[in-house]
């Protein structure tokens, strides 16, 4: 049952040559090229095509200077202080290296999204507790260590990025493991790259890349995303990672949950991304929570996490 209809619309594919400079944004290498290059790669097919750009692994020969680099603490009382039990109402505080604003990659500094969202999984400890849990486009990965925080029994950070990965996302989930973790009381906190989409191969393909990591890590109960859809041409992608490793629904109805927060400025409408999920089977539903921000001129927003389920049952659950 959805609070809000999508209208019908027609994905609006943007030309973001003009807007994106090539050698700066992964992003634009996997989705897209430049028009400038089409001769460059006339008798490639399709295939071909996408598993060049999605091999581009190291897209960052020489990052930005690093001494603007902070970290940067946060805060979080579960449960709105009420003790729920011995485990879950203690203030969590999570450090995190990174940046306050980066101009080549959106991994590199928190964005307001993934706020939102942890901000939504301490109140309601319920949703990844003792669950299995991946977060795509994890940038410094406040939201996945959260839920493993809170508690979570398997939490893998990923990024498509490994400027991000290897210079942020990994020391950031070294650094705020649980105290627990070392005695299995707590659950586990990986890392690792995942790069969006079936990259040209069939679904259930064993040399689809997608196919290879649910092989290595399994289904999820809970796939988190967070202000990383802001290209039109990684829809697709992103929704093909969500179908191919969320849990499917089962006979007694339950289903794997995908959280989804775009606070970010984006070129993909919001339209957009429902229509690519409704497509794939998914069914959603949305929930708008008080502003998490501290300036009173911001004291009347609302921040929308919308909440997709598949909506058919799957024999293979």
């Amino acid at each position: 049952m959805r609070e809000a209809e999508s209208e019908s619309h027609t994905f609006s594919y943007i030309n973001t040559s003009s807007m994106v400079k090539k050698d700066e944004w992964r992003e634009f290498h996997i989705y897209q090229h430049n028009d400038d290059d089409d001769e460059d790669e006339e008798g490639k097919d399709d295939e071909e095509t996408a598993e060049e750009y999605a091999g581009n692994f190291d897209l960052f020969g020489n990052l930005q200077d690093s001494s603007n680099e902070e970290m940067m603490e946060f805060s979080f009382q579960p449960n709105n202080g009420v003790i729920v039990d011995d485990d879950t109402d203690e203030t969590i505080h999570i450090t995190l290296k990174g940046f306050q604003d980066y101009t080549q990659s959106t991994g590199m500094a928190v964005w307001l999204g993934s706020e939102v969202i942890a901000h939504h999984l301490v109140q309601n400890v319920h949703m990844v507790r003792n669950k299995s849990v991946l977060e795509l486009g994890a940038g410094l990965g406040l939201a996945g260590i959260v839920a493993h925080r809170l508690k979570a029994s398997t939490v893998v950070l990923t990024d498509g990025d490994t400027a991000v990965l290897n210079g942020y996302l990994k020391f950031n989930a070294s650094l705020n493991k649980s105290p627990d973790s070392c005695s299995n009381s707590s659950g586990t906190l990986e890392s690792a790259q995942l790069i969006w989409g079936n990259q040209g191969h069939d679904p259930d393909s064993d040399n689809n890349p997608l196919v290879q990591f649910r092989n290595q890590y399994g289904l999820f109960d809970v796939i988190i995303a967070t202000d990383c859809t802001y290209m039109p041409q990684s829809l697709v992608p992103f929704w093909q990672t969500i179908d191919a490793l969320l849990k499917p629904r089962n006979e007694h109805g339950q289903s794997g949950v995908f959280l989804y927060v775009m606070e970010a400025a984006t070129q993909a409408p919001l339209e957009n991304v429902l229509k690519v999920g409704e497509s794939l089977g998914f069914e959603w539903t949305l929930e708008t929570i008080p502003t998490i921000e501290e300036d009173p001129q911001d004291k009347d927003k609302m921040h929308d996490i919308y909440t997709f389920r598949r909506s058919t049952y799957s024999e293979t659950s």
